[in-house]
């Protein structure tokens, strides 16, 4: 339980319960234990400042553990937060009622809740929470929320099949006439000149408030716009007027405006579809709806908490990272931004170099205790979120998070001189994940400065922990960049974009400059070492909408600008290549991204600067009708156009594509040296009499000549490097083989990276091939999964007919951390011809594996597959 919730018993004590309960509703906004929460990137959010000492020079070399203070959750499925609000009750401390306010979404004496079910069991904790007087909003085949009178939590948590208990945190910030900067720096111009300005694509923002969107509309936002208004979890309607959230910074109420009004800059003539959630079922339904509605590109500004270990993996169905799952199986490409915690996050080995159970955030000098002022305005909040390496479902080292305060001075025994706490245990129990989080209101603590502390008490010594915290008015004293995109930023999906920010280098005093990443910007890599973010966009731009917030000079600060700037593009993208998947498009914006940091892409500006290339028409003059006289030109000598300028753009383009010409040249010297050790084989074929002439099918690649003469055509030479799978409609199908120095992969391990986005070991490496074509899609997901006692990397391409190439679908190069195998899951397409490329983490490396393709869900539903026999014609890898 929170001990700042402590100290306000102790002061409402004092005073009545009316006057209690009048305070108690400014807590409207808390949370405990592990219910998912909400951040978004706010504009009028303080820049981190670099903080080298908390206070003074102080530190905390060692604190004390004293384990026995230490008291265990009474209801052990449910959230500290909600084992505090029943003990309130329990022991007359408070009424049902006013207990029941200090809970982030409450009515009278209920509670806003998920509870987390076994599959199978849903249906009844439904109907049993509707006939004891709960009230059920929203449902998936393992949760539901609901809101459940405080008296009837204990026996809601017993119910048969419900595995866990949590507070409903509703979404915050991420943080015309006038036009952003972000227009011009990303290549629009032309675009727009050409009439490219996303007329036909239906675009989605989701966000959390759109307050004064009416009064800008058919100016700086469309004329006409689809709501989805939510008042209540699972309540919602179509008046604009009820986006707005009551009880909310100003910041927070203007976001989804804000952003909204960024996007229709790039893309003034889209559709638009717009919607505020309160939880993570109103965001699956929203999700929904805007599918149904045919929405191609949606837009969200906004990072939840911790679902997972960072690896693009969850254990929870209805978390964010398996909503864009579905989003992108719709044919909805999701624009994220990435996060401003660049400065607010610790990533690291777990250290305890003294062995008092606590861990060291620095080694010399040794400091237990990570720094940070904390200074909260009215309606604003402070969290801290702690993850670390164990199984998300059965996690079984128990690490706890304290909030301390520096007047303490620089010693410090815990729990007694913690002002705030995180102790969910962690005992191996199939609902127990390494998650931990804190979660301070306006009011809660005096403002100053504060430190966290993470202890260990059972356990293993995990190989890594992460401190991440949102509403710091300072940056962590001991802080670092990698490892801080949000989620669900950080997801694996290739028809996601995680988006970075560069403008004014963190100050509304720079000049504008897309050259310099924000020193906010959250990077990478993800823990699978995947690169993120995947694109940088313009942000600190003009907004009408946040020239009335303070500090911000009109300019609009963080991802949460850059975002939507890019998903901007990716509608106009849409609108030129109607045809284009997410993946496409998601391919085309980081393939034409202008080159920053490292070459390829890095974990800073992911695969560059967000950029459309000049390579548009501008539409054509009008012809005169046979009764017009066209007027003559007029004699005056014309206007020279901006001839250096223009210069510039084509000198620049040149180099992007001179770029992308030596990565195809690269991509090439390497087919060709594989294509050396065939030339015996094909040679030797050529020699064989040519057998009677039959119809056989062309491979996919292959564009037959109607103008040619119609020869003989021999049976085309088997691919030593393909292996057949044979057709089958009970899967899953296995498949073996070995790695041999016959077959060479054709990408650079430069090539896979800008493909695909993981980065492997330099060098040349060996693989193998399957094709096969969906032939009934069943209702299921797909997984692919390589084994081997080497390192494996595995890639899933689908052949797009329209551009007669292959287009990367997915790839993997560990399930987890350490793990040499490799897993991809994804949606297959009745009728799509797809390709696994087998290969291996390491160069050169020999040695025997197993495929193992199948479906991911115990009903196939009909699934089919039939094997495409593979032809010496090499493939064009990577060529899209």
């Amino acid at each position: 339980m929170n001990k700042y919730i402590r100290g306000q018993v102790k002061q409402l004590a004092a005073i009545s319960l009316t006057i209690a309960a009048v305070g108690l509703l400014w807590l409207a906004l808390s949370a405990g234990g592990n219910a998912p929460r909400v951040l978004a990137q706010t504009g009028d959010t303080p820049t981190p400042q670099a903080a080298t000492e908390p206070a003074d020079g102080q530190g905390m070399e060692n604190i004390t553990l004293n384990e026995g203070n230490i008291n265990p959750p009474k209801y052990s499925n449910m959230d500290s937060n909600l084992n505090y609000i029943i003990e309130q009750v329990q022991t007359g401390q408070f009424s049902a009622q006013v207990a029941a306010a200090s809970a982030p979404i409450h009515d009278a004496q209920s509670v806003a809740v998920t509870l987390y079910i076994t599959e199978g069991y849903a249906q009844d904790v439904w109907d049993w929470l509707e006939e004891n007087g709960a009230s059920p909003r929203n449902i998936g085949a393992d949760y539901i929320e609901a809101y459940i009178p405080v008296s009837l939590l204990p026996d809601a948590s017993r119910q048969e099949g419900v595995i866990s208990v949590h507070t409903i945190v509703p979404p915050q910030p991420a943080q015309g006439t006038v036009v952003s900067e972000g227009v011009a720096a990303h290549g629009v111009p032309a675009w727009h000149a050409s009439g490219i300005k996303g007329s036909g694509v239906k675009i989605g923002v989701i966000d959390v408030g759109f307050k004064g969107f009416a009064e800008l509309m058919g100016t700086e936002l469309p004329s006409t716009v689809e709501a989805r208004c939510y008042t209540d979890v699972g309540v919602f309607t179509s008046n604009l007027t009820d986006c707005i959230p009551t009880e909310s910074t100003e910041s927070s109420k203007l976001h989804g405006t804000a952003v909204t009004e960024a996007v229709f800059d790039i893309a003034p003539e889209a559709d638009y579809y717009i919607a505020n959630v309160w939880s993570l079922g109103d965001l699956l339904k929203t999700v929904e709806w805007m599918e149904s509605e045919g929405v191609a590109v949606i837009n969200m500004s906004l990072g939840f908490s911790f679902h997972g270990p960072g690896d693009g993996t969850t254990p929870y169905s209805n978390s964010s990272l398996r909503i864009v799952d579905a989003a992108v199986s719709g044919g909805i490409i999701w624009v994220n931004a990435a996060g401003n915690q660049a400065r607010a996050n610790w990533f690291g080995r777990y250290s305890d170099s003294n062995t008092n159970n606590v861990h060291e955030f620095s080694a010399t000098p040794r400091d237990e205790c990570n720094g940070m002022r904390i200074e909260l305005d009215p309606l604003e909040s402070f969290t801290a979120q702690l993850r670390w390496e164990d199984s998300w479902g059965g996690a079984d080292t128990d690490l706890e998070l304290f909030l301390i305060s520096f007047l303490s001075g620089n010693t410090a025994i815990l729990p007694d001189d913690a002002v705030a706490e995180s102790v969910t245990k962690q005992t191996g129990r199939a609902n127990d994940v390494p998650f931990e989080r804190i979660r301070i209101n306006y009011g809660d603590i005096p403002n100053g400065v504060y430190c966290l502390a993470v202890a260990k008490y059972a356990g293993a010594n995990p190989q890594w922990v992460q401190v991440l915290v949102w509403g710091a008015s300072s940056a962590l004293q001991h802080h670092t960049s990698d490892h801080s995109i949000a989620n669900p930023a950080e997801s694996s999906n290739p028809g996601l974009l995680a988006v970075g920010a560069a403008g004014r280098n963190g100050s509304v005093s720079n000049s504008f400059d897309t050259t310099i990443i924000e020193p906010f910007s959250s990077q990478g890599p993800t823990l699978d070492n995947r690169t993120k973010p995947d694109i940088v966009g313009a942000d600190a731009g003009q907004s009408v909408t946040y020239r009335s917030v303070r500090n911000t000079n009109g300019y609009f600060f963080g991802t949460s600008q850059a975002s939507p700037h890019v998903a901007g593009l990716a509608a106009l993208v849409k609108q030129r290549f109607p045809q284009h998947s997410p993946q496409q498009i998601a391919q085309y914006l980081k393939r034409n991204a202008e080159p920053r940091g490292a070459a390829g892409a890095d974990n800073i500006w992911g695969h560059g600067f967000a950029y459309l290339p000049n390579d548009v028409e501008p539409p054509d003059s009008p012809t005169p009708t046979p009764t017009e006289t066209p007027t003559p030109a007029p004699t005056t000598t014309p206007i020279p156009p901006p001839v250096l300028s223009e210069a510039l753009n084509r000198i620049s383009a040149l180099e992007s594509l001179m770029a992308t010409l030596q990565g195809i040249i690269a991509s090439l010297q390497n087919t060709i040296a594989a294509l050396d050790g065939r030339v015996t084989a094909l040679e030797t074929n050529a020699a064989v009499p040519t057998p009677t002439p039959t119809k056989t099918p062309l491979p996919p690649d292959v564009t037959p000549d109607p103008t040619a003469t119609v020869e003989p055509t021999a049976t085309p030479t088997p691919d030593p490097c393909h292996i057949d799978m044979p057709a089958s409609s009970g899967l899953p199908v296995l498949l073996s083989g070995s790695w041999t120095q016959e077959c060479v992969y054709s990408l650079s391990r430069e090539g896979i990276e800008a493909i695909t986005g993981i980065r492997l070991a330099a060098g040349t490496r060996y693989y193998r091939y399957t094709r096969f074509e969906m032939t009934a899609a069943g209702n299921g997901a797909w997984t692919a999964t390589l084994e081997s006692s080497k390192d494996t990397a595995l890639f899933l391409w689908d052949w797009d007919e329209e551009i007669e190439e292959r287009v990367f679908v997915a790839g993997s190069d560990d399930i987890v951390r350490g793990n040499t195998n490799s897993k991809i899951s994804w949606t297959p397409t009745e009728g799509k011809i797809y390709y696994l490329d087998m290969t291996t983490y390491e160069p050169q490396t020999l040695g025997d594996f197993t495929l193992t393709v199948g479906s991911g869900t115990p009903d196939t539903g009909g699934m089919e597959v039939r094997g495409i026999q593979g032809h010496a014609k090499p493939s064009r890898l990577g060529s899209q």
